[in-house]
């Protein structure tokens, strides 16, 4: 080594001391230079005012092709944030298959024992047109929602910026729950999944998609599409609801329920379609009229009932047109047992 600076165990004082004899801000106060026999300059540290006299910046430089870039930042007029112009890599080896090892630690202290809402993050950051001046991009924060004055319990927030300015648009609460949105009940949801528009209805025609699922066709097969499904124990398939293609561009919707030879099945039963014109079937996926209950091979009762014993149950056939219609059309084929069923008009 070149030197060596020692300071007496009793003592206290600083081994090097730079010191700068004006008061001008935005002066470099001093530096440490590294060169070698073909050039100086290959490596520096540089202390120097920002704006303030009182208030410094340290950076640390290195050599990219004889060329010193500022590699790290101390920035003093922001208590002392770092600021790093590359990558912040650490390369460690895992201690086993199954072992998660922190490469970075960030840590936030709270004012008191039972204060809530404070914790670290992480701000992206960009320079829009190379001038020096940043503008948020995006934010990730970790939030004590819960502080017992012994441990805490914490969510973590996902922010996204507009014209600079971040604001959460996912929290993931420390029960595992998730809001998707910005509002009340999102920010702090209390079922699994709470997905909130941007815009409340007001005019009836601003509706606007929540979920989206999507499945690419390569070719019109009639069957099932993307869904949704509802699984309980041991994979079992309790219900679900499924894009159905009927034809050539044709679409509607699958209703689905499962049984106890659902288990392991992805894929239940059918019970209910609405095709493409509208038409609901149940029974059949193939309904030629507004409604069809059952198909041609299989039995299938349609029942209507009063919700007891005093309340009967009816069935009303209007037509539009002049005239009144009595008993039953021919095509209705509508009987109880043995015994026509007579209808008035109505």
């Amino acid at each position: 080594q070149a030197f060596s600076i020692i300071t007496p165990a009793n003592g206290g004082g600083q081994g090097i001391a730079l010191k700068r004899l004006d008061s001008n801000n935005d002066q470099i106060l001093g530096s440490i230079s590294w060169s070698n026999n073909t050039q100086d300059g290959l490596s520096k540290i540089v202390s120097k005012t920002d704006g303030d006299v009182n208030t410094t910046d340290i950076k640390l430089q290195v050599s990219n092709a004889g060329t010193l870039v500022t590699a790290l930042m101390l920035d003093g007029s922001q208590g002392g944030k770092a600021w790093f112009s590359g990558q912040l890599r650490t390369d460690r080896i895992g201690t086993s298959t199954n072992s998660i090892d922190p490469l970075l630690y960030l840590n936030a202290r709270s004012s008191n024992t039972t204060l809530a809402g404070f914790g670290p993050g992480i701000v992206f950051a960009g320079d829009r047109n190379g001038d020096g001046v940043t503008q948020q991009m995006a934010q990730i924060n970790a939030v004590a929602e819960v502080n017992s004055g012994t441990t805490l319990s914490s969510g973590l927030q996902f922010r996204t910026a507009t014209a600079g300015v971040n604001s959460t648009k996912m929290s993931i609460m420390h029960n595992g729950n998730v809001g998707i949105g910005t509002s009340t009940g999102v920010s702090d949801p209390v079922s699994r999944l709470n997905v909130r528009a941007a815009n409340n209805h007001t005019t009836g025609s601003d509706r606007e998609d929540l979920v989206t699922l999507h499945q690419g066709i390569s070719a019109w097969q009639v069957g099932r599409g993307a869904g949704i499904r509802w699984v309980g124990d041991v994979s079992r398939t309790m219900a679900g609801i499924s894009a159905y293609v009927f034809g050539v561009e044709q679409t509607g919707l699958a209703f689905e329920t499962g049984g106890a030879t659902s288990t392991g099945n992805l894929k239940p039963t059918t019970r209910m379609v609405i095709d493409h014109n509208g038409n609901v079937g149940i029974g059949t996926a193939s309904p030629d009229y507004t409604l069809v209950v059952g198909n041609n091979s299989t039995y299938h009762t349609l029942k209507v009932q009063g919700i007891n014993a005093n309340l009967a149950a009816t069935v009303k056939f209007k037509h539009h047109g002049g005239g009144g219609r009595n008993g039953i059309d021919p095509e209705w084929n509508i009987s109880r047992g043995s015994n026509q069923t007579s209808f008035n008009t109505g």
